[in-house]
């Protein structure tokens, strides 16, 4: 955004620079085996998966009293 507001103060700066998003992986992201090579790094979105894994299952065991009420 500043280089928008403040255009004056970024006259070299000629291209604009994207701001990475984060997404959710496609799968679950498995931690790579430190030995390997060449060297692996853990996915950088893993914090996502695990933060949806959690809101799931906390959502389906609030939701177990309201089925239970129902049957």
């Amino acid at each position: 955004m500043e280089p928008k507001i403040l255009s004056d103060l970024y006259k070299s700066l000629k291209s604009e620079t994207n701001i990475k998003a984060p997404m959710k992986p496609r799968e679950k992201p498995m931690d790579p085996d430190p030995e390997e090579r060449p060297r692996k790094y853990p996915d950088e979105n893993k914090w996502i998966w695990n933060l949806i894994e959690n809101l799931k299952d906390k959502l389906n065991l609030g939701l177990a009293p309201l089925q239970e009420y129902m049957n």
